[in-house]
C-alpha cells in the first residue's frame, strides 16, 4: 500500500491509446443505446457491443503493449459457459411455471400496498439474481410483471424495482453478476483469493441495505408523481 501511495495514478495505465479508446467505446455504447431507444431503431444490442469491442481491440495493435492473445488466454471461458447454462436452466423453470409463481408473489406483495410491492419485487429479483445470475433473473421477473393486470405506470415502477434488485441486490453472492465472477477470476490470477463465504459476509448486508433504501426512494417518487398527476 505504501508503495502504491508514492506512485501517480497514471502509472496504472499500460497503454494510453487503449485507455482513451476504452472511454470512446463507453461513450459510443451510451449514445448508441440512447439513440436506438429514442428513435426506435431496429438494431440488435449485441451489434453495438460488437462494434465497441472491435474499437478497443484494434486500439491494442498500435503499441502492442496489451496482447489480445493473452487476453483470450486469460478469459474465464468457464464463466461464459456457466452463464449460458443458467439461461438454459431458467428457461426450463419458466416453462415449469416459474413466471407464474413470480407473478403470484408480486400480486401478493401488492395487496399490502405499493411500498411492499416495490420491496417484494426488488428483494425477489435480488435473491433470484444471487442464485441464477442477474441477466436471466431480470428477464424472468419482467415477464412476471408484464402479465400483471395493473396500470402501465405501476408496472413501469415495478420494472424499475426489478432493475434495482438485479443490479444492486445481486451483489449478495458472486454468482449475481458476470462482472463479479470475472473480477474474482482476475484477482485469483493475481494470487488474491476471496472465498464465496467471505464475499457474502462482507457484501450481503450492504447490498440488501442499499437495495431497500433505493426501493423506498423509488416508492416516494411514485407517490410524488401520483400527487402531481392528481393535483
Amino acid at each position: 500500500t505504501e508503495f502504491l501511495e508514492d506512485k501517480p495514478p497514471k502509472l496504472a495505465i499500460k497503454d494510453s491509446t487503449v485507455f482513451t479508446f476504452g472511454w470512446v467505446a463507453i461513450v459510443f455504447i451510451g449514445v448508441s443505446f440512447l439513440v436506438i431507444e429514442i428513435l426506435h431503431i431496429p438494431v440488435f444490442v449485441s451489434s453495438v457491443l460488437a462494434i465497441a469491442c472491435l474499437i478497443v481491440s484494434l486500439s491494442t495493435l498500435r503499441h502492442g503493449v496489451i496482447s489480445l492473445k493473452e487476453v483470450f488466454k486469460l478469459t474465464p471461458w468457464h464463466v461464459v459457459v456457466f452463464a449460458i447454462g443458467m439461461y438454459i436452466v431458467v428457461y426450463g423453470l419458466k416453462y415449469a411455471g416459474l413466471v407464474d409463481a413470480i407473478k403470484e408473489v408480486i400480486e401478493l406483495s401488492l395487496t399490502k400496498g405499493a411500498l411492499v410491492g416495490f420491496l417484494g419485487v426488488g428483494i425477489l429479483s435480488s435473491l433470484l439474481s444471487a442464485v441464477f445470475n442477474n441477466l436471466p433473473a431480470v428477464l424472468m421477473v419482467n415477464l412476471g410483471i408484464d402479465e400483471l393486470s395493473f396500470g402501465l405506470t405501476l408496472k413501469k415502477f415495478l420494472g424499475l424495482a426489478n432493475i434495482v434488485g438485479t443490479n444492486v441486490g445481486q451483489k449478495i453472492t458472486p454468482i449475481g453478476s458476470l462482472a463479479t465472477l470475472l473480477w474474482l477470476h482476475l484477482l485469483k490470477h493475481k494470487d488474491v483469493n476471496i472465498g464465496y463465504w467471505e464475499y457474502f459476509k462482507k457484501n450481503a448486508p450492504f447490498a440488501l441495505l442499499t437495495t431497500i433504501t433505493v426501493l423506498v426512494s423509488l416508492y416516494l417518487i411514485y407517490i410524488l408523481l401520483g400527487e402531481v398527476n392528481h393535483g
